[in-house]
């Protein structure tokens, strides 16, 4: 499959139809059309708050049907996931109104005066069209787009640690700096960042283009690093800019994907996200989220470089320093810590890459030429790093299995495809399974990616069950042990960190004590 993944972005490289590449440039224009978009954005990320929704029409979010505002109801002693709730329902509730008003407004758009207040308003947010069925269009074409402002400043804040090193990536490979701020759209700089389609880390890798840029297998997940994924992104869109020629498409690529928006450049025969934005009818494929990306970005760096007109004065963190050493064998992470003379946290936080299962001890940590270690510690961790015997450097990985409990409507080769793992390989390792025969509940045996027929059957050094407990009413359950996040336990389960918080009313709170038992959700 990565061969393929490989294959595929050659061919796409090679055809992004009439593109020429051209030199880098660090100009990043606004087109009259986006220009308003912008505005809108640089509120979202400036002005509006987590508790505010700016209802607007999803195809043009600078025209804004009202905005709610539920900060009052946070500040009389709500909780956090009542306040959500509430803005939830009025959400929707808004929404069907708005509906109902655009028909009133449809019918009487030649009689205005006959208008009350709110369709009045209406009636003059799509006077700069004269399509007489611009209202009866505008029908269920709304979005409630929640403000960033608390997200945005504690991501300028929480940027401080890593954006020195990011921008010597970016200039290493002659790109932008202006482009490490693409984090403030992605993700908020949130390093635990992930989504219900399975984006993570701050640079919201997806799995496919994650495996071609970077480490992502049993025991590594590099998407968490935030200087790995740097070095990745900065591939990602020196790629995307030499198919496509132009930043505002490089950048729309990064999160619409490249092959997409070339074929659209052909349909339309254009050659700018302009043309695209104007003239390429793609229905939703060409989705919200894409055709405000760029717009996105504009305006965050905007609100970066402006922050104290919206955040007053901004604590950044100190930037992280550090050294980096190599390996050559297979190593308990433990012993690696121990070389390194830190404490846990301190190793994590340079290292954020390593899945659970590395950090438990059912894996060790794989040979690799960037361990961090503070800096000036590097001669330190070499010289206890030589003297390591036989029983703390090994020739080979570690093999044990997962668990997985079998749910409603999956087969065996849908959770193959789930694991990374081939459907001969699960069987391999489960021969007592019929695959005509499963039965919720059940449990199956997971062998870890790229495990052979011969070593899923020949020696393990050792298997581990990794199977939660449940609870009276049949829900999977996670005993929390000592040194583990939310996150470790949400990509452990391959769950979202916010399924995870929610299923537990754990509110915006990340702290969980060892031994607590957690709900883990299902699917």
């Amino acid at each position: 499959m990565q061969m393929i993944l490989k294959w595929l972005t050659v061919v796409l490289l090679a055809c992004a139809g009439s593109v020429q590449a051209q030199p880098f440039s660090d100009e990043f224009p606004r087109p009259g059309v986006l220009k308003p978009n912008v505005a809108f954005w640089t509120r979202v990320f400036g002005d509006y708050s987590e508790y505010q929704s700016a209802v607007v029409h999803v195809d043009a979010p600078y025209k804004i049907y009202t905005v709610l505002d539920f900060r009052d109801e946070l500040a009389a002693g709500k909780s956090v996931m009542q306040v959500r709730l509430m803005q939830r329902k009025e959400e929707e509730r808004v929404k069907r109104k708005i509906d109902q008003q655009l028909r009133n407004v449809h019918l009487q758009r030649n009689n205005p005066e006959a208008l009350d207040g709110e369709e009045r308003l209406l009636w003059s947010l799509f006077s700069d069209s004269d399509d007489p069925n611009r209202y009866k269009n505008a029908i269920g074409e709304w979005r409630a787009q929640r403000g960033l402002k608390e997200r945005t400043r504690l991501a300028l804040e929480t940027s401080g640690a890593y954006l020195s090193e990011m921008e010597r990536i970016f200039d290493s490979y002659g790109l932008p700096t202006a482009l490490t701020r693409l984090p403030l759209v992605e993700s908020s700089f949130n390093l635990d960042a992930y989504s219900k389609v399975g984006a993570a880390g701050i640079w919201q890798f997806m799995p496919a283009s994650a495996r071609l840029y970077m480490r992502m297998n049993e025991a590594v997940d590099d998407r968490a690093d935030p200087w790995t994924s740097t070095d990745a992104a900065a591939r990602h869109l020196r790629d995307d800019y030499r198919a496509l020629g132009n930043w505002p498409l490089a950048i729309t690529a990064y999160n619409h994907g490249r092959g997409s928006l070339a074929r659209g450049l052909r349909e339309t025969g254009g050659s700018t996200l302009e043309d695209l934005l104007t003239r390429w009818d793609s229905g939703r494929r060409f989705g919200f989220a894409s055709r405000n990306f760029y717009a996105e970005f504009l305006a965050a760096t905007d609100v970066e470089r402006n922050h104290p007109e919206f955040f007053g004065d901004v604590s950044r963190s100190e930037a992280l320093q550090f050294d980096t050493v190599s390996t050559e064998h297979y190593v308990p992470y433990g012993t690696l810590q121990r070389c390194a003379g830190v404490d846990d946290a301190t190793f994590r936080r340079l290292n954020p890459a390593y899945r659970p299962e590395v950090i438990e001890g059912k894996l060790y940590v794989p040979p690799t030429k960037n361990i961090r270690v503070p800096k000036g510690q590097a001669d330190g961790f070499r010289a206890l790093y030589a003297v390591l015997g036989d029983s703390e450097r090994f020739v080979e990985q570690r093999f044990y299995y997962s668990q997985h409990r079998v749910a409603s409507g999956e087969t065996l080769e849908r959770i193959a495809r789930r694991y990374g793992v081939s459907l001969r390989n699960l069987l391999s390792a489960n021969p007592g399974v019929k695959p005509s025969r499963l039965s919720i509940g059940q449990q199956v045996r997971i062998p870890p990616r790229g495990a052979t027929d011969s070593n899923s059957r020949g020696r393990l050094v050792k298997a581990v069950d990794s199977t939660p407990v449940a609870d009276a009413d049949g829900n999977r359950v996670h005993r929390v042990r000592s040194g583990q996040t939310l996150s470790d336990i949400a990509r452990r389960y391959r769950v979202t960190l916010s399924g995870l918080m929610e299923l537990n009313q754990l509110g915006g709170s990340h702290l969980i004590r060892s031994g607590s038992l957690l709900k883990i959700p299902t699917g």
